[in-house]
């Protein structure tokens, strides 16, 4: 199983791999998120890289860990659509 290093708050581990197996066909590695803070931690399986969305409501995380495609869903209506940084 992946894990992120997680630093400050307390965040949730919600679904990572076996967890959520739909992440094999999509192009992450990890996904977490923390609802105190709104945010999106991602881990990209070809690169390895986390990055961090900020002011991700719960609602478009659960649509996203639900959607018939994660990648998909991912590049339309979180990537680009909310501010991130790379950690």
């Amino acid at each position: 199983m992946a894990s992120l290093e997680l630093e400050g708050d307390t965040r949730r581990q919600l679904r990572v791999n076996n967890c959520m197996p739909r992440l094999e066909g999509s192009p992450f590695e990890a996904i977490y998120y923390s609802e105190p803070r709104h945010e999106l931690m991602t881990r990209f399986r070809e690169i390895g890289t986390t990055y961090v969305y900020e002011g991700v409501p719960p609602e478009q995380y659960e649509a996203l860990v639900n959607a018939d495609s994660v990648g998909r869903y991912f590049n339309t209506h979180i990537r680009d659509q909310f501010p991130y940084h790379r950690q």
